[in-house]
């Protein structure tokens, strides 16, 4: 199982790299979390707010599958030649 915790509130770091801000994050952990592949639950360490998200079963698989056609894709991409024979 992984998990990962996020502070809540907006983070002006990752708005300034183009990501966009909590709202757009929340909306793409809804998507993930009605496909049942994380689980999100909400709530507080101490008196800030966090938000802890967990892989599911499923989401490991999509990963492990994901992470494998990456890997593909680059091995495509380095023993492909020049430019011209991508």
């Amino acid at each position: 199982m992984v998990s990962l915790t996020l502070p809540a509130g907006p983070n002006p770091a990752r708005r300034r790299a183009g990501r966009g801000g909590a709202g757009n994050l929340s909306k793409h952990l809804s998507v993930l979390e009605t496909a049942g592949l994380i689980e999100v639950e909400k709530g507080y360490e101490g008196r800030r707010g966090r938000t802890w998200i967990t892989l599911t079963a499923d989401g490991g698989t999509a990963l492990a599958e994901e992470i494998k056609r990456l890997k593909l894709l680059i091995t495509k991409v380095e023993t492909a030649g020049t430019p011209e024979d991508r």
